[in-house]
């Protein structure tokens, strides 16, 4: 059973399924809230800020595909399952401590050490991106199809780049991959031109134009 609370629909009572309007520019997601949906937010090519209330429990992928003016992203102090540390506009899951969802301006924290499934996928605001020493993986998808980026500095320390990763991505001219990542799974680079790479690249699938 689906049902509208303002601009909110809903399913079974708690389950935030998506936007009706989707020219709304500020969304504070109501405290019945306790799950979020793939793709609740995507196409929202408006919104410049969400609050996620300490009710949510469950947060699916893809949330913010083509919010491409998503600016401010903050989860309640008080929610004991995710958290946007140090003003990253970004949502953290807890107990993976990976990075579920981002916009063109998250930071990422120096902690985190994941960043997930769809996390930045179809975010045309985002234009470079530091992924900092903490971050071991960078899970399926995860960039995929941001078309506006154009600098990627690496964690020194990634060992695994998944399927799609940054599949269309043409943006990107030039990529410098440290030699310590050892997972390269299928497509990650599709759209790629330039990956630069000092490791062992027998057997691996890049799914690029061209490895120098």
């Amino acid at each position: 059973m689906k049902m509208k609370c303002g601009n909110f629909r809903i399913r079974d009572e708690n389950n935030l399924v998506g936007i009706s309007d989707k020219t709304v520019e500020h969304l504070m997601i109501p405290e019945c809230v306790t799950k979020i949906s793939f793709m609740a937010f995507a196409g929202c090519s408006k919104l410049i800020s969400v609050f996620i209330p300490k009710t949510v429990n469950c947060i699916q992928g893809n949330l913010f595909a083509g919010c491409n003016q998503l600016k401010d992203i903050t989860v309640d102090a008080d929610n004991p399952y995710y958290d946007s540390r140090n003003n990253c506009n970004a949502i953290i899951e807890k107990k993976s401590n990976h990075l579920i969802a981002g916009c063109g301006a998250t930071i990422i924290p120096a902690d985190v050490t994941g960043i997930g499934q769809f996390a930045f996928a179809m975010q045309e605001g985002l234009r470079s991106i530091t992924i900092p020493d903490g971050v071991e993986s960078i899970s399926e998808c995860a960039f995929m199809d941001c078309v506006s980026l154009v600098d990627v500095k690496f964690s020194t320390k990634l060992k695994q780049i998944g399927f799609h990763a940054f599949d269309g991505c043409i943006g990107i001219a030039d990529l410098l991959l440290p030699s310590g990542v050892g997972v390269i799974e299928e497509s990650a680079f599709e759209g790629v031109q330039h990956i630069y790479y000092s490791g062992n690249t027998e057997g691996a699938p890049w799914g690029a134009w061209m490895i120098n």
